[in-house]
């Protein structure tokens, strides 16, 4: 599979291969720093401190997100929304969000509570929906504590460390 995880991308030089032909294309040199969720119309303040990428955007991408971050020059890996799959030819986005720490506990769907983490079997669906709709790009699945710490409650009550 080719995931990135957040551990990799810093030691990653994130230069694109023939796999990912609109993935990232920093400098080798280059040490990605992202900011999680932030506004984009402070990419530019954000380049000023040495941040070189976005990472996720509120209820986006939008039309609007998107213009305000290639006028930035500031290079995004988002969620793969409605306006993100018309929109497959816009460089500007270098990777795509898989859903938000899946090995944690989730909302339930009524909202009275938390259930269960992600099943790992709903995960690999996403992540091969995801590819099939865009091989140029790579994946990111950012993961929360679930992963490594058998002792996190934050899996919620049904959670099991073998989730």
């Amino acid at each position: 599979m080719r995931f990135l995880t957040l551990a990799l991308l810093g030691a990653l030089t994130m230069t694109a291969t023939a796999e990912w032909t609109n993935g990232p294309k920093f400098a080798p040199d280059d040490f990605p720093i992202g900011v999680w969720v932030q506004q984009p119309r402070n990419a530019t303040r954000f380049q000023e401190i040495g941040i070189n990428f976005y990472l996720g955007l509120w209820n986006g991408p939008t039309e609007e997100q998107l213009a305000t971050l290639t006028d930035a020059g500031m290079p995004v890996i988002c969620h793969m929304n409605r306006y993100a799959r018309e929109h497959l030819d816009n460089p500007i986005v270098i990777g795509w969000m898989h859903g938000d720490e899946p090995d944690n506990a989730q909302a339930r769907p009524d909202g009275k509570g938390w259930g269960p983490p992600v099943d790992p079997n709903k995960i690999v669906a996403d992540y091969h929906k995801l590819v099939e709709a865009d091989p140029s790009r790579p994946v990111l699945l950012n993961l929360g504590q679930g992963v490594a710490n058998d002792k996190w409650v934050g899996r919620g009550p049904e959670g099991k460390p073998e989730d």
